[in-house]
């Protein structure tokens, strides 16, 4: 027998004021999740993707209407439910990571306590020390190292990478039912981004959750997705098994996107330089260059508060390399190597 959804859409339409006018930006749209399925929607800026997303969660702005159409979260109708009802459902039933980890966490808090707050929504009753280890085992399953250090730190301090992985660890920490993903990965790199939708994925086979992503990315939605949705300004153009859909698609969309993802191709070799010709000017030299954090002696506001000065660490460490006219390099390395601040020091 079929598991009964989790989340089951039909006929969805939904509009935004503009002035005057109401623009629809989503049209009878379908959809259904059932528990331990991982299903993607795909299609380019302004799709619909993130607005199918957001009402499913109950997060529709304040210019958005639902025209027709209902959504339903394991067998309830919310479709036109209070924002009691829905603080209720967010965290313990469905947890967002939402696209721009910038504006989602608080610069004046603390990761761990950002981190903090929606394992105590979860569990009302811990005491401290029972949250502060949760804390700092979701920071260890999301990938980031040092958890008792990237507690204690800023977003300010953390790589976009590491910020995204943050809010990740808070979606967790509701233990959800099913996490809806908005472009989850598209600030890490390609190592992370593959811990992180591993993590996603254990996440869906050991609790028995569901996991939606929202991506502009085929190739997350190929190698991850059971069934996946593509979108074309506001409608749901094609749909069905990932395998299919993208092996034979039946939508001129579905082909155009395909035939755009871009692929994995060698650059030529480059050509020899002429016997005698001088060689290429550089303009740039870089040789053995260290970049620390904190350490040393208190500052004088740690002086001042009567606190220790915070540990410090090693951002970058015996940098060497040159920089030639006519010739492009690349520094590449995971969230948290130190490629920004090597060049912030260039």
């Amino acid at each position: 027998m079929t598991e009964s959804p989790l989340i089951e859409a039909r006929g969805l339409s939904i509009a935004y004021r503009a002035g005057r006018e109401t623009v629809e930006a989503l049209h009878a749209a379908d959809l259904t999740i059932r528990p331990g399925e991982v299903v993607a929607i795909v299609g380019e800026s302004g799709s619909g993707k993130s607005t199918l997303a957001n009402a499913l969660i109950g997060l529709l702005p304040e210019q958005a209407r639902i025209l027709s159409g209902t959504i339903r979260c394991a067998g309830e109708d919310v479709t036109r439910a209070s924002e009691a009802q829905w603080r209720k459902l967010r965290g313990g039933f469905v947890g967002l990571v939402p696209q721009d980890p910038a504006l989602s966490l608080n610069p004046t808090m603390t990761i761990g306590r950002q981190i903090g707050e929606a394992a105590r929504l979860a569990n009302p009753a811990a005491s401290g020390a029972e949250i502060a280890a949760e804390v700092e085992a979701l920071i260890a399953q999301v990938g980031l190292d040092r958890p008792q250090m990237r507690a204690r730190q800023y977003p300010h301090e953390l790589s976009g990478g590491m910020r995204q992985r943050a809010l990740i660890a808070m979606a967790l920490a509701g233990r959800p039912r099913l996490v809806i993903a908005d472009e989850p990965t598209s600030a890490l790199d390609a190592t992370v981004q593959k811990k992180i939708l591993d993590h996603l994925e254990a996440l869906v086979k050991q609790r028995g959750a569901a996991l939606l992503i929202i991506t502009h990315d085929l190739g997350v939605a190929a190698d991850r997705a059971d069934h996946v949705l593509v979108m074309e300004t506001g409608r749901v153009v094609e749909q069905g098994p990932t395998a299919e859909v993208l092996r034979a698609p039946k939508q001129p969309y579905t082909q155009a996107l395909l035939a755009a993802a871009p692929g994995f191709r060698r650059r030529p070799a480059e050509a020899a330089a002429p016997a005698g010709a001088p060689p290429p000017q550089e303009v740039l030299r870089f040789e053995a260059v260290g970049k620390s954090f904190g350490g040393g002696a208190p500052s004088r506001l740690d002086a001042w508060l009567g606190r220790a000065p915070k540990p410090g660490f090693v951002a970058v460490e015996g940098a060497s390399f040159q920089v030639h006219a006519g010739r492009t390099l690349a520094i590449v390395g995971e969230s948290g190597s130190g490629k920004s601040q090597t060049t912030m020091a260039i």
